[in-house]
Parts: C-alpha cells; structure tokens; sequence
C-alpha cells in the first residue's frame, strides 16, 4: 500500500482543472495507492523528468494534463506537487524557489 500526500498547490490547481481531468486524477491516485506509481500499459505514460525538475516524475492524465509527483524513501510515500496542462516552466519555477 502507498500513501500519497499532496501539496496545498494541488488543491487549487484541481479547482481550475476541467471535471475530466479532476475524475481521471481521482482514479490515478486510487491505483498509485493500491499499486504504486509505475502503473503497467501505455495509458499513464509514467516518466522521470530531467533538467530543473530532475527527481520528480510525471504520469499523463490526459494529452494536455500531468500530474508531477515525487517518491520519498522506503515507506512508500508519493509526494503529488501539481496537476498541469504540460506547463512544466512555471511548476519548475515554483520548487527552486
């Protein structure tokens, strides 16, 4: 079993998002608990980034939305850092600050 935790940031993103992207994040977060991030098939598109956001992941909600995630240690802990349209500068901006 995972636990994941999500960043203040994450609320507030998800009231901007459409209803679509917000269910598809609900049922992402539902199997990540269940089974993990790195979720079989081509559907999520599961992938660690590089450059300024190297250490995080991401995983497709949708052709335009991700979800950026980090995992913590041993215990099993996802870190969800924001849900974007492929926005990744302005999320980038935000951690190295």
């Amino acid at each position: 079993m995972w636990k994941v935790e999500e960043s203040q940031e994450v609320y507030f993103e998800l009231q901007e998002a459409p209803l679509l992207i917000n269910k598809k994040y609900l049922v992402w977060k539902e199997i990540v608990k269940n089974n993990g991030p790195f979720i079989p098939g081509k559907g999520w598109h599961t992938e660690k980034l590089s450059g300024p956001l190297s250490g995080f992941y991401s995983a497709r909600l949708n052709k335009k939305w991700r979800v950026i995630f980090e995992i913590s240690g041993k215990i099993k802990v996802i870190g969800v850092r924001s849900v974007t349209p492929h926005l990744y500068d302005k999320f980038s901006m935000r951690i190295r600050h």
